[in-house]
Protein backbone atom coordinates (compact mmCIF):
# COMPACT_ATOMS: atom_id res chain seq x y z
CA UNK A 1 0.00 0.00 0.00
CA UNK A 2 1.28 3.47 -0.92
CA UNK A 3 0.29 6.15 1.58
CA UNK A 4 -1.53 9.21 0.12
CA UNK A 5 0.78 11.81 1.62
CA UNK A 6 3.86 10.01 0.33
CA UNK A 7 2.39 9.95 -3.19
CA UNK A 8 1.54 13.63 -3.02
CA UNK A 9 5.11 14.45 -2.01
CA UNK A 10 6.54 12.27 -4.77
CA UNK A 11 4.36 13.92 -7.40
CA UNK A 12 5.29 17.41 -6.25
CA UNK A 13 8.97 16.57 -6.45
CA UNK A 14 8.77 14.64 -9.72
CA UNK A 15 9.99 11.47 -8.03
CA UNK A 16 7.43 8.95 -9.20
CA UNK A 17 9.30 6.14 -10.98
CA UNK A 18 8.60 5.42 -14.61
CA UNK A 19 8.33 8.67 -16.58
CA UNK A 20 4.99 8.73 -18.42
CA UNK A 21 3.89 11.06 -21.20
CA UNK A 22 0.31 11.37 -22.40
CA UNK A 23 0.07 9.98 -25.89
CA UNK A 24 3.35 8.05 -25.59
CA UNK A 25 3.64 4.96 -27.78
CA UNK A 26 5.91 3.11 -25.34
CA UNK A 27 4.60 -0.19 -24.09
CA UNK A 28 2.71 -0.04 -20.81
CA UNK A 29 2.74 -3.69 -19.87
CA UNK A 30 5.59 -3.14 -17.42
CA UNK A 31 4.11 -0.07 -15.78
CA UNK A 32 3.61 -0.10 -12.04
CA UNK A 33 0.86 1.34 -9.91
CA UNK A 34 2.60 4.71 -9.57
CA UNK A 35 3.16 4.96 -13.33
CA UNK A 36 -0.55 4.56 -13.94
CA UNK A 37 -1.33 6.92 -11.10
CA UNK A 38 0.91 9.64 -12.53
CA UNK A 39 -0.64 9.11 -15.96
CA UNK A 40 -4.08 9.54 -14.40
CA UNK A 41 -3.03 12.80 -12.77
CA UNK A 42 -1.68 14.12 -16.08
CA UNK A 43 -4.83 13.14 -17.96
CA UNK A 44 -7.03 14.65 -15.26
CA UNK A 45 -5.12 17.93 -15.47
CA UNK A 46 -5.74 17.93 -19.22
CA UNK A 47 -9.47 17.41 -18.66
CA UNK A 48 -9.42 13.88 -20.14
CA UNK A 49 -11.49 12.43 -17.33
CA UNK A 50 -12.55 9.18 -19.00
CA UNK A 51 -8.96 8.29 -19.80
CA UNK A 52 -7.88 9.36 -16.31
CA UNK A 53 -10.51 7.03 -14.87
CA UNK A 54 -8.98 4.13 -16.80
CA UNK A 55 -5.50 4.99 -15.58
CA UNK A 56 -6.57 5.17 -11.93
CA UNK A 57 -8.42 1.87 -12.37
CA UNK A 58 -5.21 0.28 -13.63
CA UNK A 59 -3.41 1.68 -10.61
CA UNK A 60 -5.82 0.15 -8.07
CA UNK A 61 -5.86 -3.16 -9.91
CA UNK A 62 -2.09 -3.37 -9.51
CA UNK A 63 -2.20 -2.22 -5.88
CA UNK A 64 -5.64 -2.54 -4.22
CA UNK A 65 -4.15 -1.03 -1.08
CA UNK A 66 -3.38 2.32 -2.78
CA UNK A 67 -5.82 4.66 -1.02
CA UNK A 68 -4.97 7.74 -3.08
CA UNK A 69 -5.75 5.94 -6.33
CA UNK A 70 -9.16 4.88 -5.01
CA UNK A 71 -9.75 8.50 -4.03
CA UNK A 72 -8.75 9.80 -7.44
CA UNK A 73 -10.88 7.23 -9.25
CA UNK A 74 -13.81 8.24 -7.07
CA UNK A 75 -13.33 11.86 -8.11
CA UNK A 76 -13.36 10.87 -11.79
CA UNK A 77 -16.52 8.86 -11.30
CA UNK A 78 -18.05 11.86 -9.57
CA UNK A 79 -17.30 14.07 -12.59
CA UNK A 80 -19.22 11.53 -14.74
CA UNK A 81 -22.23 11.72 -12.40
CA UNK A 82 -21.68 8.15 -11.19
CA UNK A 83 -22.21 9.06 -7.56
CA UNK A 84 -22.90 5.58 -6.20
CA UNK A 85 -19.70 4.08 -7.58
CA UNK A 86 -17.79 7.18 -6.51
CA UNK A 87 -18.98 6.63 -2.95
CA UNK A 88 -17.88 3.00 -3.14
CA UNK A 89 -14.39 4.20 -4.05
CA UNK A 90 -14.31 6.90 -1.36
CA UNK A 91 -15.34 4.23 1.14
CA UNK A 92 -12.47 2.01 0.03
CA UNK A 93 -10.08 4.94 0.39
CA UNK A 94 -11.08 5.68 3.99
CA UNK A 95 -11.05 2.00 4.93
CA UNK A 96 -7.43 1.84 3.74
CA UNK A 97 -6.44 5.17 5.27
CA UNK A 98 -8.82 5.99 8.19
CA UNK A 99 -7.46 9.54 8.59
CA UNK A 100 -8.14 10.46 4.96
CA UNK A 101 -10.13 13.61 5.80
CA UNK A 102 -10.65 14.75 2.21
CA UNK A 103 -12.12 11.38 1.24
CA UNK A 104 -14.60 11.60 4.11
CA UNK A 105 -15.41 15.15 3.04
CA UNK A 106 -16.00 14.25 -0.59
CA UNK A 107 -18.14 11.27 0.35
CA UNK A 108 -20.10 13.52 2.70
CA UNK A 109 -20.75 15.93 -0.18
CA UNK A 110 -22.20 13.11 -2.27
CA UNK A 111 -24.27 11.78 0.62
CA UNK A 112 -25.72 15.27 1.08
CA UNK A 113 -26.36 15.57 -2.66
CA UNK A 114 -28.19 12.23 -2.72
CA UNK A 115 -30.35 13.04 0.32
CA UNK A 116 -28.63 10.83 2.92
CA UNK A 117 -28.45 13.53 5.55
CA UNK A 118 -27.54 11.51 8.63
CA UNK A 119 -24.69 9.73 6.84
CA UNK A 120 -23.45 13.06 5.47
CA UNK A 121 -23.40 14.54 8.98
CA UNK A 122 -21.45 11.50 10.16
CA UNK A 123 -18.82 12.01 7.45
CA UNK A 124 -18.43 15.74 8.08
CA UNK A 125 -18.14 15.00 11.80
CA UNK A 126 -15.38 12.50 11.03
CA UNK A 127 -13.57 15.15 9.00
CA UNK A 128 -13.73 17.51 11.97
CA UNK A 129 -12.39 14.85 14.33
CA UNK A 130 -9.36 14.55 12.05
CA UNK A 131 -9.12 18.26 11.20
CA UNK A 132 -10.92 20.42 13.81
CA UNK A 133 -10.23 23.62 11.86
CA UNK A 134 -11.83 22.50 8.60
CA UNK A 135 -14.20 25.41 7.92
CA UNK A 136 -15.63 23.70 4.80
CA UNK A 137 -16.80 20.73 6.85
CA UNK A 138 -18.48 22.98 9.43
CA UNK A 139 -20.18 24.91 6.63
CA UNK A 140 -21.52 21.84 4.84
CA UNK A 141 -22.60 20.15 8.05
CA UNK A 142 -24.47 23.35 8.86
CA UNK A 143 -26.28 23.15 5.52
CA UNK A 144 -27.33 19.57 6.24
CA UNK A 145 -28.61 20.51 9.70
CA UNK A 146 -30.59 23.32 8.07
CA UNK A 147 -32.09 20.90 5.55
CA UNK A 148 -33.12 18.68 8.47
CA UNK A 149 -34.79 21.67 10.15
CA UNK A 150 -32.33 21.87 13.05
CA UNK A 151 -31.69 25.60 13.01
CA UNK A 152 -29.78 25.62 16.29
CA UNK A 153 -27.21 23.10 15.07
CA UNK A 154 -27.01 24.81 11.67
CA UNK A 155 -26.22 28.20 13.20
CA UNK A 156 -23.70 26.64 15.56
CA UNK A 157 -21.84 25.12 12.62
CA UNK A 158 -21.91 28.30 10.52
CA UNK A 159 -20.66 30.24 13.53
CA UNK A 160 -17.85 27.71 14.01
CA UNK A 161 -16.94 27.90 10.31
CA UNK A 162 -16.65 31.69 10.58
CA UNK A 163 -14.72 31.47 13.83
CA UNK A 164 -12.29 29.17 12.02
CA UNK A 165 -12.19 31.29 8.85
CA UNK A 166 -13.58 34.85 9.21
CA UNK A 167 -13.13 35.39 5.45
CA UNK A 168 -15.43 32.50 4.44
CA UNK A 169 -18.03 34.24 2.25
CA UNK A 170 -20.12 31.08 1.71
CA UNK A 171 -20.58 30.61 5.45
CA UNK A 172 -21.82 34.21 5.82
CA UNK A 173 -24.19 33.55 2.91
CA UNK A 174 -25.54 30.33 4.40
CA UNK A 175 -25.96 31.82 7.87
CA UNK A 176 -27.82 34.75 6.31
CA UNK A 177 -30.36 32.32 4.83
CA UNK A 178 -31.05 30.70 8.20
CA UNK A 179 -31.39 34.08 9.89
CA UNK A 180 -33.85 35.18 7.19
CA UNK A 181 -35.96 32.07 7.77
CA UNK A 182 -36.06 33.01 11.46
CA UNK A 183 -37.32 36.48 10.58
CA UNK A 184 -34.08 38.14 11.68
CA UNK A 185 -33.96 40.30 8.59
CA UNK A 186 -31.47 42.93 9.71
CA UNK A 187 -28.96 40.28 10.82
CA UNK A 188 -29.54 38.43 7.56
CA UNK A 189 -28.80 41.56 5.52
CA UNK A 190 -25.64 42.14 7.58
CA UNK A 191 -24.40 38.65 6.72
CA UNK A 192 -25.25 38.96 3.02
CA UNK A 193 -23.45 42.30 2.99
CA UNK A 194 -20.38 40.73 4.61
CA UNK A 195 -20.44 37.90 2.06
CA UNK A 196 -20.48 40.50 -0.72
CA UNK A 197 -17.65 42.48 0.85
CA UNK A 198 -15.57 39.29 0.80
CA UNK A 199 -16.76 38.22 -2.65
CA UNK A 200 -18.05 41.16 -4.73
CA UNK A 201 -19.04 38.80 -7.57
CA UNK A 202 -21.31 36.66 -5.39
CA UNK A 203 -24.39 36.83 -7.63
CA UNK A 204 -26.65 34.70 -5.44
CA UNK A 205 -25.89 36.83 -2.39
CA UNK A 206 -27.14 39.91 -4.27
CA UNK A 207 -30.25 38.01 -5.35
CA UNK A 208 -31.03 36.72 -1.87
CA UNK A 209 -30.34 40.06 -0.20
CA UNK A 210 -32.80 41.51 -2.72
CA UNK A 211 -35.47 39.14 -1.38
CA UNK A 212 -34.84 40.43 2.16
CA UNK A 213 -34.97 44.07 1.06
CA UNK A 214 -38.29 43.21 -0.58
CA UNK A 215 -39.62 41.77 2.70
CA UNK A 216 -38.59 45.01 4.41
CA UNK A 217 -40.50 46.95 1.70
CA UNK A 218 -37.26 48.52 0.51
CA UNK A 219 -38.19 48.06 -3.14
CA UNK A 220 -35.56 50.25 -4.86
CA UNK A 221 -32.84 48.42 -2.95
CA UNK A 222 -34.34 45.07 -3.91
CA UNK A 223 -34.45 46.04 -7.59
CA UNK A 224 -30.85 47.27 -7.36
CA UNK A 225 -29.68 43.97 -5.88
CA UNK A 226 -31.50 41.83 -8.46
CA UNK A 227 -30.04 44.02 -11.20
CA UNK A 228 -26.52 43.72 -9.76
CA UNK A 229 -26.88 39.94 -9.59
CA UNK A 230 -27.77 39.93 -13.30
CA UNK A 231 -24.87 42.22 -14.19
CA UNK A 232 -22.58 39.61 -12.63
CA UNK A 233 -24.41 36.60 -14.07
CA UNK A 234 -26.83 37.20 -16.91
CA UNK A 235 -27.88 33.53 -16.71
CA UNK A 236 -29.13 33.73 -13.12
CA UNK A 237 -32.76 32.90 -13.86
CA UNK A 238 -34.02 33.34 -10.31
CA UNK A 239 -32.95 36.99 -10.34
CA UNK A 240 -35.03 37.62 -13.49
CA UNK A 241 -37.97 35.84 -11.84
CA UNK A 242 -37.67 37.77 -8.57
CA UNK A 243 -37.19 41.14 -10.26
CA UNK A 244 -40.09 40.40 -12.63
CA UNK A 245 -42.35 39.56 -9.70
CA UNK A 246 -41.48 42.82 -7.97
CA UNK A 247 -41.91 44.87 -11.16
CA UNK A 248 -45.36 43.30 -11.54
CA UNK A 249 -46.31 44.18 -7.94
CA UNK A 250 -45.12 47.74 -8.57
CA UNK A 251 -47.26 48.03 -11.70
CA UNK A 252 -44.29 48.13 -14.08
CA UNK A 253 -45.76 45.52 -16.38
CA UNK A 254 -43.53 45.96 -19.44
CA UNK A 255 -40.42 45.44 -17.34
CA UNK A 256 -42.05 42.49 -15.58
CA UNK A 257 -42.94 40.87 -18.91
CA UNK A 258 -39.39 41.38 -20.19
CA UNK A 259 -37.92 39.73 -17.09
CA UNK A 260 -40.29 36.76 -17.17
CA UNK A 261 -39.56 36.32 -20.88
CA UNK A 262 -35.83 36.20 -20.15
CA UNK A 263 -36.48 33.73 -17.34
CA UNK A 264 -38.60 31.49 -19.57
CA UNK A 265 -35.94 31.40 -22.28
CA UNK A 266 -33.75 29.69 -19.67
CA UNK A 267 -36.56 27.69 -18.05
CA UNK A 268 -39.06 26.81 -20.81
CA UNK A 269 -40.95 24.29 -18.66
CA UNK A 270 -41.45 26.48 -15.60
CA UNK A 271 -45.20 26.67 -14.98
CA UNK A 272 -44.96 29.54 -12.49
CA UNK A 273 -42.90 31.59 -14.95
CA UNK A 274 -45.71 31.40 -17.52
CA UNK A 275 -48.26 32.06 -14.78
CA UNK A 276 -46.41 35.15 -13.56
CA UNK A 277 -46.00 36.52 -17.08
CA UNK A 278 -49.70 35.85 -17.62
CA UNK A 279 -50.51 37.94 -14.54
CA UNK A 280 -48.42 40.84 -15.82
CA UNK A 281 -50.03 40.65 -19.26
CA UNK A 282 -53.50 40.38 -17.78
CA UNK A 283 -52.98 43.42 -15.57
CA UNK A 284 -51.65 45.33 -18.57
CA UNK A 285 -54.80 44.40 -20.49
CA UNK A 286 -53.08 42.02 -22.92
CA UNK A 287 -55.76 39.39 -22.43
CA UNK A 288 -55.10 37.15 -25.44
CA UNK A 289 -51.43 36.60 -24.56
CA UNK A 290 -52.32 36.34 -20.87
CA UNK A 291 -54.74 33.49 -21.60
CA UNK A 292 -52.03 31.84 -23.72
CA UNK A 293 -49.56 32.05 -20.82
CA UNK A 294 -52.02 30.64 -18.28
CA UNK A 295 -52.86 27.86 -20.73
CA UNK A 296 -49.16 27.03 -21.14
CA UNK A 297 -48.76 26.93 -17.37
CA UNK A 298 -51.62 24.43 -17.20
CA UNK A 299 -50.14 22.27 -19.96
CA UNK A 300 -47.00 21.98 -17.84
CA UNK A 301 -48.81 21.65 -14.50
CA UNK A 302 -52.45 20.56 -14.94
CA UNK A 303 -53.15 20.83 -11.20
CA UNK A 304 -52.15 24.52 -11.00
CA UNK A 305 -55.29 25.91 -9.36
CA UNK A 306 -54.10 29.54 -9.47
CA UNK A 307 -53.66 29.39 -13.24
CA UNK A 308 -57.30 28.32 -13.65
CA UNK A 309 -58.37 31.17 -11.37
CA UNK A 310 -56.55 33.88 -13.31
CA UNK A 311 -57.27 32.44 -16.74
CA UNK A 312 -60.91 32.58 -15.68
CA UNK A 313 -60.50 36.25 -14.78
CA UNK A 314 -58.86 37.02 -18.13
CA UNK A 315 -61.65 35.20 -19.98
CA UNK A 316 -64.20 37.11 -17.93
CA UNK A 317 -62.59 40.37 -19.04
CA UNK A 318 -62.70 39.13 -22.64
CA UNK A 319 -66.44 38.54 -22.28
CA UNK A 320 -65.97 34.76 -22.54
CA UNK A 321 -68.28 34.13 -19.60
CA UNK A 322 -68.95 30.42 -20.09
CA UNK A 323 -65.24 29.64 -20.45
CA UNK A 324 -64.56 31.78 -17.39
CA UNK A 325 -67.12 29.87 -15.32
CA UNK A 326 -65.61 26.59 -16.50
CA UNK A 327 -62.19 27.72 -15.26
CA UNK A 328 -63.60 28.88 -11.93
CA UNK A 329 -65.42 25.56 -11.53
CA UNK A 330 -62.15 23.67 -12.03
CA UNK A 331 -60.33 26.01 -9.66
CA UNK A 332 -62.95 25.48 -6.96
CA UNK A 333 -62.86 21.70 -7.34
CA UNK A 334 -59.13 21.86 -6.68
CA UNK A 335 -59.41 24.51 -3.98
CA UNK A 336 -62.86 24.48 -2.36
CA UNK A 337 -61.71 26.93 0.29
CA UNK A 338 -61.00 29.68 -2.22
CA UNK A 339 -63.08 32.71 -1.26
CA UNK A 340 -61.60 34.56 -4.24
CA UNK A 341 -62.75 31.80 -6.57
CA UNK A 342 -66.35 32.05 -5.39
CA UNK A 343 -66.26 35.84 -5.56
CA UNK A 344 -64.92 35.83 -9.13
CA UNK A 345 -67.43 33.24 -10.28
CA UNK A 346 -70.18 35.23 -8.62
CA UNK A 347 -69.20 38.29 -10.65
CA UNK A 348 -69.55 36.32 -13.88
CA UNK A 349 -72.96 34.96 -12.85
CA UNK A 350 -74.02 38.56 -12.18
CA UNK A 351 -72.80 39.65 -15.63
CA UNK A 352 -74.87 36.84 -17.12
CA UNK A 353 -77.89 38.14 -15.16
CA UNK A 354 -78.12 35.09 -12.89
CA UNK A 355 -78.25 37.03 -9.63
CA UNK A 356 -79.40 34.13 -7.47
CA UNK A 357 -76.31 32.11 -8.37
CA UNK A 358 -74.21 35.22 -7.94
CA UNK A 359 -75.60 35.81 -4.43
CA UNK A 360 -75.00 32.15 -3.55
CA UNK A 361 -71.35 32.41 -4.63
CA UNK A 362 -70.76 35.68 -2.78
CA UNK A 363 -72.32 34.14 0.32
CA UNK A 364 -69.96 31.15 0.07
CA UNK A 365 -67.04 33.52 -0.26
CA UNK A 366 -68.13 35.32 2.91
CA UNK A 367 -68.62 32.07 4.80
CA UNK A 368 -64.96 31.31 4.06
CA UNK A 369 -63.73 34.86 4.67
CA UNK A 370 -66.12 37.02 6.75
CA UNK A 371 -63.83 40.04 6.29
CA UNK A 372 -64.00 40.00 2.49
CA UNK A 373 -65.20 43.54 1.73
CA UNK A 374 -65.38 43.01 -2.07
CA UNK A 375 -67.71 40.03 -1.65
CA UNK A 376 -70.07 42.12 0.54
CA UNK A 377 -70.01 44.90 -2.02
CA UNK A 378 -70.62 42.53 -4.93
CA UNK A 379 -73.45 40.77 -3.13
CA UNK A 380 -74.93 44.18 -2.43
CA UNK A 381 -74.85 44.91 -6.15
CA UNK A 382 -76.63 41.62 -6.90
CA UNK A 383 -79.31 42.39 -4.29
CA UNK A 384 -79.74 45.81 -5.84
CA UNK A 385 -80.27 44.27 -9.30
CA UNK A 386 -82.99 42.08 -7.81
CA UNK A 387 -84.65 45.15 -6.30
CA UNK A 388 -83.78 44.15 -2.71
CA UNK A 389 -82.51 47.59 -1.73
CA UNK A 390 -82.39 47.05 2.05
CA UNK A 391 -80.28 43.89 1.70
CA UNK A 392 -78.10 45.75 -0.81
CA UNK A 393 -77.69 48.68 1.58
CA UNK A 394 -76.76 46.36 4.46
CA UNK A 395 -74.09 44.59 2.41
CA UNK A 396 -72.52 47.77 1.04
CA UNK A 397 -72.59 49.28 4.52
CA UNK A 398 -70.71 46.22 5.78
CA UNK A 399 -68.16 46.57 2.97
CA UNK A 400 -67.69 50.24 3.90
CA UNK A 401 -67.19 49.36 7.57
CA UNK A 402 -64.41 46.97 6.52
CA UNK A 403 -62.85 49.51 4.16
CA UNK A 404 -64.00 52.94 5.36
CA UNK A 405 -61.89 55.03 2.98
CA UNK A 406 -63.12 53.43 -0.24
CA UNK A 407 -64.63 56.24 -2.32
CA UNK A 408 -66.59 53.85 -4.57
CA UNK A 409 -68.23 52.16 -1.59
CA UNK A 410 -69.20 55.60 -0.25
CA UNK A 411 -70.65 56.66 -3.60
CA UNK A 412 -72.74 53.50 -3.99
CA UNK A 413 -73.82 53.72 -0.35
CA UNK A 414 -75.27 57.16 -1.04
CA UNK A 415 -77.17 55.91 -4.10
CA UNK A 416 -78.61 52.92 -2.23
CA UNK A 417 -79.62 55.04 0.74
CA UNK A 418 -81.53 57.31 -1.63
CA UNK A 419 -83.24 54.31 -3.22
CA UNK A 420 -84.28 52.93 0.16
CA UNK A 421 -85.59 56.33 1.25
CA UNK A 422 -87.55 56.75 -1.98
CA UNK A 423 -89.05 53.28 -1.61
CA UNK A 424 -89.99 54.00 2.00
CA UNK A 425 -91.73 57.24 0.93
CA UNK A 426 -93.91 55.55 -1.65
Amino acid sequence: MVAPLIVAAMLLNGCVPGTVQTGSREKTEAWGTLDWFKRGVSLEQDGQYDEALKAYSASVELDPGFAEAWYKRAAMRETRGDFEQAMVDYTEAVSLYPRFAEAYYKRGVLLKKTGRSDQAISDFTKVLEIDPRNAKAYNLRGLVWDEKGDVRQALADFNKALETDPTYAAAFYNRAGVLADQGKLDQSIADYTMALALNPDFDKAYNDRGLIWEQKLQYPRAIADYTKALEINSRLGEAYYNRGSLWCDLGEYDQAIADFTAFLEMNPNHSKGFYKRGLARSRKGELVTAVADFTKALEIEPSFAGAYLHRGSARDNQGEYDLAISDFNTHLKMNPGSAEGYNKRGLVWAKKGDYDRAIADFSKALAINPGYDEAYFNRGFAWDQKGNFREALADVNKALSLKPNDSNYKRVMGILQKQVNEKAGQ
